[in-house]
């Protein structure tokens, strides 16, 4: 039944409003002129109900006598778009015969299309005795017209008169009280002169062969402004078939016309923008047609000027994907979106030489001139696509060659560590068996030369890792004091034997945090071990304390002031970069790789701070960096340890087995050393594969796992081991002499719990033995001591 209310026209709701504010039984149908839908108002008046009154069923309550005149007149009406008229008699549903004045008009949209009826019944059976009644008629159709800009007219074809409703004058700008025009003084004084010409032949040929007549034409009002109208009009003869007449209706097509001007306007200008585009673009209509192609699209493909236009857009997709593309276009029509440039579908693209082309395509729709299209967006991708394999081929090379680098890495890591764990480790086996002063003195000389050996290895693998993205932090609890203190301890004796006085103080009353404690620690010792490198004579003072805080966190200053040999101002920016020293002479002198402090730089920008330096040639440097770390609560404060880990290891677990596994001999004889002194027993294994069986036969407590060895490695026999029947809870720690962080994701992955570093720092392997013990004993009931 025509559009939804909520979709109609201003003017159309304002006449249904009226029209139900009146006794008349008003109705509605679609455009065919049959009814759809119940019409309420016609089924009370009449009493018939939905099913006899759709379609036409309504002429069953239309006298018998009058049914065919008034059939023929609304099927005439329908037929010609005109305005229906008729007076016949109607059965109330009392049975009583009523006369009933019936008037319809057609409601157009912007095209002038009928898109539905709009009719009023009026009961006129007392008309006769009211007049009155035929005036208010009259008026509530002229209202009807006026609110739907529609006028209507006739023009009598014998004399040329015509004769106007009120709206038409309205239209006009004519006094409705005047005269209607006739019809040469209407061409000459209210049609546009333009247009004059072509409706009167328009018109004359209509008569000539009584034929419709519409025409949309230019009129002037009195006023000297320009309308736009639509007329039409149906021919109406008399009984000998002579035409008599034309009746017609005249629609303000005005501001259709201005709008339909302004987007022509609008889609000149967006052609000429499309045209004048850098990028190629393309537009497509509902069927596939390419209905514009601008130069660069025409350039990309190779096409001349209009060579693409008419043609299906698949010309332009290699023949083998083409019912794949008329799905994927069908689609999109179906349901279109807008799809970005650079997040649209990549097509392989067919130029006119038969050559491929890798495109993007952004997609949107559009309505141009009613019509709607696709466009087009489309870059030639083949630079970007041989820049992205070359980058590709580039990272790939790269990526191999740091892989290369590390697997270098790795094994000079693991080739150094081991042999530098022997010396280390004899190193301490001789040191504990007792010795003269003098061959203390021997060995203290022999353990310092390993220990730089070992700092040297140390700081070309940390370089490595952050110039790989792979220097990671590893946040816990510590307590600020032991770490100051514990720099302290590590270079207190190369201090004291050139003499030097060295202290440390740490100027904040809260002592835990969390954060990676060991990176700062070695940030902080790096430059305590230049301090003590670079000063002959006086003393150095470490200290640490928060440079500022909130509830939550804190940024830590760490300071090393010594009274060296100084930097002179301009050579102070050289400091932080990786392998630079001021004078190259000082590796020879000092010793050193160049590496420390810019690695202590990276482990304060890690931790969002900073470094710097103020010295004095001649008086000493001040070297600080500062680090954000959170404050500790009290679960995460890390315990004070009064007592070293050997005696805790002997008092909780001596007794306890322990499984090394350990191919290199040197390496393993100082560890069973290690852990006997403290009264464990040490059962060891060569290799994986002994490890497995060893494990298989026996309960351990704790295995100490080598990662390089022959046969089976100490992954898989962690991985094999966790299969067995005594494997599930055992803890298992790596014996590593790798650095790299990747080790202990992998450690961790094959079920291990932890890892320590060779050479072997004895205090380190203690520590680490007596957590996991402890931590065993706890699961299993047994308190620590």
């Amino acid at each position: 039944m025509g559009a939804p209310v909520g979709t109609l026209p201003s003017s159309e709701m304002r006449y249904r409003t009226l029209v139900e504010a009146t006794s008349a039984v008003t109705w509605s149908c679609p455009a065919s002129g049959l009814h759809v839908e119940a019409q309420p108002a016609w089924m009370a008046f009449t009493g018939q109900s939905a099913e006899e009154m759709l379609g036409a069923g309504w002429g069953e309550a239309v006298h018998p006598d009058d049914i065919a005149s008034a059939t023929q007149r609304w099927t005439d009406a329908v037929a010609q778009g005109v305005p229906y008229f008729s007076e016949h008699r109607i059965r109330r549903h009392d049975g009583e015969w009523r006369r009933m004045v019936v008037h319809a008009v057609p409601s157009r949209d912007a095209d002038g299309r009928i898109v539905e009826w709009f009719g009023m019944n009026f009961d006129v059976t007392e008309r006769r005795q009211a007049e009155g009644v035929q005036e208010r008629t009259r008026h509530m159709f002229a209202e009807a017209e006026r609110i739907a800009h529609l006028g209507s007219f006739q023009y009598i074809v014998s004399n040329g008169t015509t004769q106007w409703s009120d709206e038409e004058y309205s239209i006009y700008g004519l006094d409705p009280a005047g005269p209607s025009p006739e019809y040469d003084d209407m061409l000459a004084r209210c049609i546009h002169p333009d247009d004059a010409v072509l409706l009167h032949e328009t018109f004359t040929r209509a008569m000539q062969s009584q034929a419709v007549y519409e025409l949309e034409h230019r009129i002037v009002r009195p006023d000297g402004s320009v309308r736009w109208v639509h007329d039409r009009a149906h021919p109406y003869a008399d009984a000998q078939g002579r035409l008599e007449r034309y009746i017609g209706a005249t629609l303000d097509i005005t501001e259709r016309k201005a709008m339909e001007a302004a987007l022509a306007q609008e889609g000149e200008r967006f052609r000429s923008a499309l045209e004048a585009a850098p990028i190629a673009i393309l537009m497509v209509d509902v069927n596939g047609r390419i209905v514009h192609a601008n130069a660069m699209l025409e350039r990309m493909f190779g096409y001349a000027h209009d060579g693409l236009l008419g043609r299906t857009v698949e010309t332009l997709i290699p023949t083998a994907l083409r019912m794949h593309h008329i799905h994927l276009r069908e689609g999109y029509m179906a349901a279109p979106s807008m799809r970005r440039m650079g997040v649209g579908r990549r097509l392989s693209a067919r130029r006119a030489d038969g050559s491929e082309v890798s495109v993007e395509v952004g997609l949107s729709h559009i309505v141009l001139d009613n019509a709607p299209l696709a466009l087009a967006a489309i870059s030639d991708n083949s630079e970007h696509d041989a820049a992205i394999a070359r980058q590709a081929q580039a990272r790939a090379a790269a990526e191999a060659a740091n892989l290369a680098k590390s697997n270098f890495l790795a094994n000079m890591s693991h080739e150094v560590r081991t042999p530098l764990n022997a010396v280390l480790g004899m190193n301490e086996l001789i040191r504990l068996e007792g010795v003269t002063d003098k061959q203390a003195g021997f060995l203290a000389k022999q353990r310092e030369a390993g220990q730089h050996l070992l700092q040297v290895l140390n700081d070309i693998l940390d370089m490595s890792k952050i110039e790989a993205g792979k220097y990671e932090l590893v946040e816990r609890g510590f307590n600020l004091v032991d770490l100051v203190q514990s720099v302290r301890d590590m270079v207190q004796e190369s201090a004291h034997a050139k003499g030097l006085e060295l202290s440390v103080k740490v100027g904040s009353d809260r002592r835990h945090f969390i954060g990676d404690a060991t990176r700062l620690q070695q940030a902080l010792l790096n430059l305590a071990n230049n301090a003590v490198k670079f000063t002959e004579a006086g003393g150095i003072r470490a200290s640490a304390y928060p440079a500022s805080e909130s509830d939550t966190v804190a940024l830590l200053r760490f300071e090393v002031e010594d009274t060296g040999i100084g930097i002179d101002a301009d050579e102070l920016p050289r400091l932080l970069k990786p392998f630079e020293q001021i004078d190259p002479s000082s590796t020879r002198r000092f010793g050193g790789t160049g590496l420390g402090l810019a690695i202590t730089k990276k482990i304060a920008e890690m931790m969002l701070g900073t470094v710097g330096v103020s010295s004095k040639p001649g008086q000493g440097s001040t070297f600080w960096f500062t680090a954000t770390v959170k404050k500790a609560s009290a679960e995460h404060a890390t315990p004070d340890v009064a007592e070293p880990s050997a005696v805790l290891l002997h008092r909780r677990h001596a007794g306890r087995n322990v499984l090394l596994v350990e191919d290199d001999a040197v390496s393993s004889e100082i560890v069973q050393h290690l852990l006997r002194a403290t009264g464990l027993q040490v059962a060891v294994a060569t290799d994986g594969a002994e490890a497995v069986s060893f494990a298989a036969a026996h309960r351990f407590d704790l295995i100490l796992m080598d990662l390089s060895m022959p046969r089976i490695d100490g992954l898989e026999a962690t991985r094999r081991i966790r299969l067995g029947p005594n494997g599930a809870n055992v803890p298992i720690v790596a014996l590593t002499a790798s650095a790299f962080t990747e080790d202990r994701a992998k450690c961790l992955a094959a079920g291990m719990v932890d890892l320590t570093s060779k050479p072997v720092e004895p205090e380190a392997l203690r520590a680490v033995v007596l957590k996991w013990l402890d931590s065993k004993g706890a699961r299993e009931g047994s308190t620590p001591a």
